[in-house]
């Protein structure tokens, strides 16, 4: 089972990071936390949620997709792109190396588009 935390300010655990359950009991479980410890839960909720897959966090849909606003708006790849890294970019930790790709993206879009 994979876990993935919820909890912003969990010590010794990562929130949006998938952790491996390392044993499981009919009364707890045991994941290793960042510092390579064994840590061991009775109930997990509070802190976890069960996932089936290594998504980050970020890659959360529940408000809908990228691609289904793409497909909606008819945005062509360099508008979608643009978006994308828009929309993404605080949420990445990467937010001024994201929006320099992005003046650049938005550049190349227009020299491209000038050439037609």
């Amino acid at each position: 089972m994979k876990l993935r935390c919820i909890e912003k300010y969990f010590a010794n655990f990562t929130y949006g990071k998938v952790y491996e359950v390392v044993g499981q009991t009919k009364s707890y479980i045991w994941v290793i936390n960042d510092k390579g410890q064994d840590h061991q839960f009775d109930t997990f909720e509070k802190y976890f949620e069960v996932v089936t897959d290594n998504a980050p966090i970020y890659y959360n849909n529940e408000k809908g997709s990228l691609y289904k606003f793409a497909q909606d708006h008819e945005l062509n790849a360099y508008e979608f792109d643009l978006v994308k890294r828009l929309v993404r970019c605080r949420k990445k930790g990467n937010f001024v190396q994201d929006l320099e790709k992005t003046k650049f993206l938005i550049d190349l879009y227009l020299k491209e588009w000038k050439e037609k």
